[in-house]
């Protein structure tokens, strides 16, 4: 994910919505952030993240309770982060027990990994053990 030169979302078929974090992170940013990830998820039954925390500065307290109510409606099924430091970790973690808890859900959402090889091969086996080779993917219904 090296040589990009600021924070966004990237949408990667078949149902992967890629977020990197550069800088310090306001609000005005994490509203962009998630208007991209709206923008990435729309149409789709649900999205596996991957998140990129190695090159992200201090995030405020806006831009945390933005980047929750960016999920709203967005049915994520796993998120993988790789590069978030033990402070980040614990708020993500945090957040996203609420959340789950909020929507019914069970199971992991979060893992946290040190590499992005490792966070891909997480997806792609996650993704393996709820759809198996059935070909079933977010951009079909």
């Amino acid at each position: 994910m090296s040589g990009e030169l600021e924070s966004h979302v990237r949408f990667e078929p078949p149902d992967l919505c890629v977020a990197v974090f550069i800088g310090d992170i306001d609000a005005p940013l994490m509203r962009r952030m998630n208007d991209q990830l709206r923008r990435a998820a729309e149409g789709r039954d649900y999205i596996f993240m991957l998140i990129d925390q190695t090159r992200a500065g201090s995030i405020s307290a806006e831009a945390r309770k933005l980047g929750v109510e960016g999920v709203k409606g967005i049915h994520v099924r796993d998120s993988a982060v790789i590069g978030a430091s033990f402070h980040v970790r614990t708020i993500m973690t945090l957040v996203t027990r609420v959340i789950r808890l909020v929507r019914g859900e069970k199971g992991e959402l979060i893992q946290f990994f040190a590499t992005e090889a490792e966070a891909r091969a997480y997806l792609a086996e996650r993704r393996l053990t709820l759809f198996g080779n059935r070909g079933d993917t977010a951009e079909r219904k």
